[in-house]
């Protein structure tokens, strides 16, 4: 993927982000690549997650299996909905990705802010 990929105008360029990917179903891989800078702010915001009883409880918007993630450097998510704070993004600061395996086509390659109806993972 990364080899064929051709980031927006205004991306960074692509060893300026960490890149995360998950399998998405249906033959379709979602990926988002992140400025480290954009992965660190996100991780200090906290989130909250209603849990059985109806209350609410403060959780880390992003999981740990995101944080830490340097320049260069990929991972593949078991969750691909652990991807989805990384997608409210100013302008370029993130990139999201998909890719339909079966037909070997990007679908979408849009810088996060940039994307239209901003859809959700």
């Amino acid at each position: 993927m990364e080899a064929s990929v051709q980031l927006p105008k205004g991306a960074s360029p692509l060893n300026s982000y960490a890149k995360l990917y998950a399998d998405a179903g249906h033959g379709l891989v979602i990926a988002v690549y992140a400025l480290p800078t954009f992965i660190e702010q996100a991780a200090v915001q906290e989130c909250s997650d209603m849990q059985l009883d109806g209350t609410l409880k403060d959780v880390p918007c992003v999981s740990k299996s995101v944080r830490g993630l340097q320049s260069g450097e990929r991972r593949w998510i078991s969750n691909y909905s652990d991807l989805t704070p990384l997608t409210d993004a100013r302008d370029c600061e993130s990139v999201v990705l998909t890719y339909d395996i079966r037909n070997r086509r990007f679908d979408e390659v849009n810088c996060a802010g940039r994307r239209e109806g901003r859809q959700s993972l």
